[in-house]
């Protein structure tokens, strides 16, 4: 069964390129005029009747254009699309790019991005059947798979290439185009997976909003449910599954769920096969910190931004109590040194505690029978109560750091975590065979303030300081969504594709506030997620997974378990049964 998939259509086309030369003080430049432009018609060939093209926004209309650096290509606004699959069944489809008739640009001349991801020559594209009448050839730009209900986004760039010179046949030339998609219905282990989906009752309810009424923990069964990404309908294992096992890059895997955009959501599961309520360490590559910079809001990131300011508590914080038989140093003023961001006593005094007043309130302490010269923090002095032995000294803190919520939220430095987990990918992952088949998707790390300012050393309640009632796998905040090329629904702030489950996919997996030894992620021992709890001033809590298989927290200074989640291509897995005695593999 074949037809075109959408009514609405588009052309693109590469107008006449020119070369000019313009002349001055005896030097020549070349300067080639490029006109590219959508006009509104498209064509698309497919074989699933309800595969859309919808969303066509910023055609390229490019005039006087020449080569062009990488760095100037990004920033030209690209041609974007969204295709969707309404049919029952996945769709194999294809984006191609067709030189129509008339044609005499070479197409090595030309870069082409898309999906903000490498930029290649649109010649080192594979070559595939032309389908206009009388197109000289066409290129594939992106193969895949959309699954039933799954949309995927499409960007496109395409100018010059920066190495075209004059002595290049490049002039006078014609670029006329179109961009094709063809598609065919097909079936996947995804499909087969999604169409074990559970209809009698016993998934979670989602409400109008798309967020999942908290569950309680499943230890008894196991099962398939669904709610709402941001690419579409999300299928996720529950409970004590026992047929979502992987085998991948030579490490065994499960299955957490199929993303909306239709991959294959993995976490790591060791170097040998482990059963339902089996306690293993071979279940994590290995323990970290999660950050050990914890001086700051912005250390619940999985990024985070740099301390730009001094700042002091915004109210009282503490008192410390002092002998009134003992001589502290303390300062009218401090000294901030710009390069260390380490603070020290101006003209610091010692004054025997007994002899404090009201007078003094106002004044810096390090807390200290010395003068140090190298602190992080001074104390501002508040109150001074004092009785016959002792003198009770209330501060607040001064120190150096982050001034406002966004600037602590700044994707800027990697934690500890996630240079550990870059390190992993790039010694199993990166360039190795596997590699082609990991795809982007995003990674929360939902820093939603619920309570306080969020910046500094301020104390700050995080969305998931309690269990939270309503579940959601998308991310509350943009910037908290990493990925690595979508910015469209995600940051692009990733090196790797590579990261971490939040606290609600732990959830929905069958997790809770009480222990389960029973579902399928319980390894027995206390393994990071990805969202943050609190910042209490003087330290930071993040979420885990507890050792007896409940939702817990821990210090984030504290080393634990690390277990690497991964996204697959939807068609990557070709064999098995997703059982232990044959996974599903590549």
């Amino acid at each position: 069964m074949e037809n075109s998939i959408g009514k609405k259509k588009k052309v693109i086309i590469l107008g006449i390129i020119c070369l000019i030369i313009l002349l001055s003080i005896g030097v020549s430049y070349a300067y080639w005029k490029f006109v590219y432009m959508q006009s509104d018609k498209n064509l698309a060939v497919s074989k699933c009747l309800k595969l859309e093209l919808s969303n066509e926004e910023n055609n390229i209309n490019l005039t006087n254009i020449y080569p062009i650096s990488d760095d100037e290509g990004k920033k030209l606004t690209p041609y974007t699309f969204t295709l969707t699959n309404t049919c029952t069944i996945s769709a194999k489809y294809s984006v191609n790019l067709e030189m129509l008739e008339g044609t005499t640009l070479n197409s090595k001349y030309l870069d082409v991005l898309v999906n903000n991801g490498d930029i290649n020559l649109l010649s080192s594209y594979d070559e595939t059947k032309t389908v206009v009448a009388g197109s000289v050839e066409s290129r594939t730009l992106v193969s895949d798979i959309l699954t039933p209900g799954a949309s995927k986004d499409y960007s496109l760039s395409i100018w010059m290439d920066k190495d075209v010179t004059l002595d290049d046949d490049a002039e006078n030339k014609i670029f006329q185009s179109k961009v094709v998609i063809d598609a065919i219905a097909t079936t996947t282990i995804v499909d087969n997976i999604v169409s074990q989906l559970e209809t009698t009752g016993k998934c979670p309810t989602v409400n109008e909003a798309g967020f999942v009424v908290k569950p309680d923990g499943e230890s008894e069964s196991g099962y398939l449910c669904s709610a709402p990404d941001v690419y579409g309908t999300s299928y996720y294992y529950r409970g004590t599954v026992d047929n979502n096992y992987v085998y991948f890059a030579g490490y065994y895997w499960r299955i957490v769920r199929i993303n909306g955009d239709g991959s294959i959501r993995l976490i790591y599961d060791g170097t040998i096969l482990h059963e339902n309520g089996e306690a293993s360490d071979d279940r994590q590559i290995g323990t970290s910190v999660f950050n050990v910079n914890i001086d700051d809001n912005a250390s619940i990131g999985y990024m985070y931004g740099n301390h730009y300011d001094i700042l002091e508590d915004s109210d009282y914080y503490s008192t410390f109590t002092w002998s009134n038989k003992d001589s502290y140093y303390i300062s009218k003023e401090y000294i901030f040194n710009d390069i260390t961001k380490k603070f020290e006593l101006k003209n610091p005094i010692a004054i025997l505690t007994g002899n404090l007043n009201n007078d003094y309130i106002g004044y810096y302490t390090t807390n200290s029978f010395n003068p140090s010269s190298n602190n992080n923090i001074l104390y501002k002095i508040t109150d001074i109560t004092t009785d016959d032995s002792e003198t009770r000294i209330a501060f607040k803190r001064v120190y150096y750091g982050t001034t406002s919520k966004e600037q602590a939220q700044t994707n800027e430095n990697d934690s500890d975590v996630k240079l550990y987990l870059d390190g992993w990918y790039e010694n199993n992952i990166k360039g190795s065979e596997y590699d082609q088949y990991v795809v982007d998707n995003i990674y929360c790390n939902d820093r939603k303030v619920v309570s306080g300012l969020g910046y500094g050393k301020e104390y700050t309640s995080y969305r998931w300081i309690s269990y939270s009632s309503k579940l959601l796998l998308t991310c509350p905040q943009q910037n908290d969504a990493f990925t690595v090329n979508d910015i469209k629904y995600g940051n692009g702030f990733l090196k790797y594709p590579i990261g971490l489950l939040s606290a609600d996919e732990f959830w929905l997996a069958g997790g809770s506030g009480s222990s389960n030894s029973n579902f399928y992620l319980y390894t027995g021992n206390f393994e990071w997620l990805m969202s943050p709890v609190l910042y209490t001033r003087s330290s930071t809590q993040m979420r885990g997974q507890g050792d007896n298989g409940s939702l817990g927290y821990n210090d984030a200074i504290s080393k634990h378990g690390i277990r690497p989640v991964l996204n697959l291509k939807s068609d990557a897995l070709k064999y098995g049964d997703g059982t232990m005695n044959n996974p599903y593999h590549i």
